[in-house]
């Protein structure tokens, strides 16, 4: 739909669980244009949803999810403001 480094700013606040978030992340990152900003919704909602769409149980949520992809994958700074995730692409 979109190509890659075409997108200046991604927010997410699609499905809640743990690998929703990470499909989600995995999916857009490519698309965002260096130094572009990608974030989202509910970080702070850890324990709430931990049922994936395939039937697996991941605990963490997205927060987990965010700091799993976003930090330890990419290598991105990560903020957090009042319970929204931020990070830039760089």
């Amino acid at each position: 739909l979109f190509d890659d480094l075409s997108l200046a700013f991604v927010y997410l606040d699609a499905r809640h669980d743990y690998c929703g978030v990470v499909e989600d992340i995995r999916a857009y990152w490519p698309k965002l244009q260096l130094g572009g900003l990608i974030g989202g919704d509910d970080f702070g909602w850890s324990h709430t949803w931990t049922l994936c769409g395939n039937g697996s149980r991941i605990t963490g949520g997205v927060k987990r999810a965010v700091q799993e992809v976003v930090q330890d994958e990419f290598g991105a700074e990560l903020f957090d403001v009042g319970g929204q995730w931020m990070a830039q692409k760089a």
